[in-house]
């Protein structure tokens, strides 16, 4: 049995970041909702696949209230992965890019890690920002999402609000349906469906 727990950044009261029309928490649950719908459509004629979320709307949960829930997931029924969705922004207009964050030393999250950048590079809708992904020692702080969950975690910050040519692919539709695919397609390959 194969099981994985998405979980849409922020929410309720805590939009994220926000720049211009783009509301991170908005475009979390969009984007997230596409990974969801694609894993379902790919892989869902598996009995031996489940995915978990960490919230379906937009309301407030709490980082400690997200790990306690992939933390519970994971005791009943072992997590593959655990993945949460983001996007970025910065005071500096130019950065962009699509990458995945895991933790240093988690030799199954940078498998996650790289099999979902892989896809993302292959599908050419996003730039990667370097290499797309890195561990949050390279990132220089801890993510509560990765730190404080029990199984493989990856965070994936979709590309920078903050940055013109990502924040108009953030609000395309079709975008979010694209990255969508090509991040459920990168879940597929690191689980071997």
């Amino acid at each position: 049995m194969i099981n994985l727990v998405l979980d849409y950044g922020h929410g309720g009261s805590k939009p994220g970041a926000v720049h211009g029309a783009a509301v991170e928490k908005e475009l979390n649950l969009l984007t997230g909702e596409e990974v969801y719908g694609y894993m379902h459509n790919l892989y869902g004629q598996s009995q031996d696949f489940r995915v978990f979320l960490t919230r379906d709307g937009d309301y407030d949960i709490s980082l400690r209230s997200r790990a306690g829930l992939i933390n519970e997931a994971h005791h009943v029924y072992p997590v593959s992965l655990a993945l949460s969705v983001h996007y970025n922004a910065a005071g500096n207009l130019k950065a962009q890019g699509f990458e995945v964050f895991y933790a240093e030393g988690s030799t199954r999250g940078e498998s996650a890690a790289k099999a979902i950048t892989e896809s993302v590079e292959q599908s050419g809708i996003i730039k990667l920002r370097g290499r797309g992904y890195k561990t949050t020692a390279q990132l220089g702080r801890r993510l509560a999402f990765i730190h404080n969950t029990a199984p493989p975690a990856v965070l994936v910050e979709v590309g920078f609000i903050t940055n013109p040519e990502d924040r108009a692919k953030a609000l395309s539709a079709n975008f979010r349906q694209d990255i969508g695919k090509a991040i459920a397609v990168g879940i597929g390959n690191y689980v071997g469906f």
